[in-house]
């Protein structure tokens, strides 16, 4: 497995172009944008921008923001996407990842960003629920692959749904992102989930990510399950033991 140390948006432009992509957790469109500079074939935005109050997702979590704001966060995205809606190359689902993903047939998806509810029963769900609709080899990229202090905060359990994920499949994690240096806006890394193990499009993803000569470092995958950030002399730094 590799660690490449490299804000998100960094690795994402380095991602196959002319793809079948969706984005499951939306909000303002902000990442979708980065998304689209992939040149995808379809690119399919699904959130249902919509408040809740289900008590595993911390209300006070920024994302969930009451309904007039959830409201004009979809008009934004409907806004801002207008011309490639019209196009046909943005679809926006106004629908939970649930609704949405059945009605999408089986293996249609080459890869997806998963920036949705980030519970541990939500996140297992909804990576249960992609991988049917992705290709054989295809590729979910997840948000927020942490459970420091400051996840803890929020009832993260991104890592632990991932870890059970791997146990339960034949998926393969290949990959985290570091982006340093480590402050408090920018400790929740992603993870790079292969529907299967050694598949192709993970082996050209990393195949374009060490080419371009970003800096990266192997590791064991097993030490992939102790990843966090600890904070010391009020800096954060990376840290591969639970001791």
């Amino acid at each position: 497995m590799l660690i490449f140390f490299e804000n998100r948006h960094v690795l994402m432009s380095h991602m196959p172009k002319n793809c079948k992509i969706a984005e499951i957790g939306v909000r303002e469109g902000h990442n979708a944008k980065w998304l689209l500079k992939t040149n995808p074939e379809k690119l399919h935005l699904i959130d249902p921008w919509t408040h809740t109050d289900d008590e595993e997702y911390v209300s006070d979590y920024h994302a969930n923001a009451e309904q007039a704001a959830q409201d004009k966060r979809f008009a934004g995205v409907n806004e801002y996407f207008k011309n490639e809606i019209e196009s046909g190359q943005v679809i926006v689902h106004r629908q939970t990842s649930t609704e949405a993903l059945q009605e999408f047939p089986d293996e249609y998806f080459d890869w997806v960003f998963l920036d949705a509810m980030h519970y541990y029963n939500a996140v297992y769900d909804d990576i249960i629920n992609l991988l049917p609709k992705l290709k054989k080899d295809g590729v979910i990229i997840g948000h927020d692959f942490c459970e420091h202090e400051k996840a803890a905060q929020y009832n993260f359990g991104v890592i632990g749904a991932v870890n059970a994920i791997i146990k339960r499949t034949e998926s393969q994690l290949f990959g985290i992102n570091i982006h340093l240096p480590c402050d408090d806006s920018n400790i929740f890394p992603c993870f790079f989930l292969s529907k299967e193990k050694d598949g192709a499009l993970s082996k050209r993803i990393i195949e374009s990510l060490v080419t371009k000569k970003l800096d990266f470092l192997e590791i064991p995958e097993e030490l992939a399950w102790t990843f966090s950030y600890k904070k010391l002399h009020d800096r954060w730094y990376p840290s591969f033991s639970h001791d």
